[in-house]
């Protein structure tokens, strides 16, 4: 953490813009809905859906069942 301004400033500006770019992108996947439209939150595609759809994979593939 004493290093912290000496590593943050050395990232070129061209890098630390696409970096930004890319948060933009996935930002909604981190930003949970209001609390006075709860019933949104699967259809947005946010915390709440990426957490259901990742634990629907994993039982898909991890426990596989005998057919």
């Amino acid at each position: 953490m004493d290093n912290i301004e000496q590593i943050l400033s050395a990232i070129p500006l061209e890098k630390v813009e696409e970096m930004q770019a890319n948060l933009v992108a996935v930002r909604e996947a981190f930003v949970y809905a209001t609390d006075e439209r709860p019933e949104q939150e699967l259809e947005r595609r946010g915390p709440m859906f990426f957490a259901l759809h990742e634990a629907g994979l994993r039982l898909k593939t991890k426990y596989p069942t005998k057919a």
